[in-house]
């Protein structure tokens, strides 16, 4: 499995430094404050989450690799996805999770969870 960043997201993604990605998509990872449901019928959303190099929780045990490092993620995951995936901003705003034959999500979640203690 792989994954693509597109200039845009390569920029934004770099600007956080020595870090580590999550593909969050049932919502494993939170702030404590909400945790939305997964819904019955798939994944109702995806997150990228930034987190602290070294900290990511080992729940997530597989490793994507990526234009810009491993992107870590739920093994059971991959039954939802392609094997070459590509993550771009569109319009400035939106960030789509895409494949050749598919688009997973036209509004992937950026989230920023550096410094939090994941349990």
């Amino acid at each position: 499995m792989k994954i693509t960043f597109d200039q845009a997201m390569q920029d934004k993604l770099g600007q956080y430094g020595e870090v580590d990605f999550v593909l969050d998509i049932d919502h494993e990872l939170t702030d404590g404050k909400s945790k939305m449901a997964m819904s019955c019928s798939g994944i109702s959303r995806y997150r990228l989450i930034v987190v602290d190099k070294g900290v990511v929780p080992d729940i997530f045990d597989e490793r994507i690799d990526s234009n810009l490092g491993t992107v870590y993620m739920k093994n059971y995951g991959k039954f939802y996805l392609d094997e070459e995936l590509k993550i771009r901003i569109e319009n400035n705003v939106f960030i789509t999770l895409l494949s050749d034959g598919a688009i997973f999500s036209r509004n992937v979640e950026l989230v920023d969870y550096r410094h939090l203690v994941f349990v």
